[in-house]
């Protein structure tokens, strides 16, 4: 089960990293783009879908048999970057076109 836990996180912490790469390449575009709006507006979904997997990470240990040690060492590292992920989120959300 504990294995299980760690693998299924891998797996989201994964596409969080596939998603925040797809908003900066998106947003490392928007000179180019017509539409600025969309860019943006793709950039706060893809951001946001990265944070929803940070959290579907922690979530994943919430109903496991994982020592309390290594569930707060996860869930700080986890909330770190879902920090910084929120944090990337309010700046693009605060983007002016």
């Amino acid at each position: 089960m504990r294995l299980q836990s760690f693998k299924d996180c891998i797996y989201d912490l994964k596409d969080s990293m596939s998603e925040i790469k797809d908003s900066i390449k998106a947003l490392s575009g928007i000179s180019k783009s017509y539409d600025k709006n969309f860019v943006i507006s793709n950039a706060q979904t893809w951001t946001s879908a990265a944070i929803t997997d940070e959290n579907s990470c922690l979530d994943g240990f919430s109903d496991r048999n994982v020592s309390p040690a290594i569930y707060k060492k996860t869930r700080n590292s986890i909330l770190s970057l879902a920090r910084v992920s929120s944090n990337a989120l309010y700046l693009i959300n605060h983007l002016s076109v």
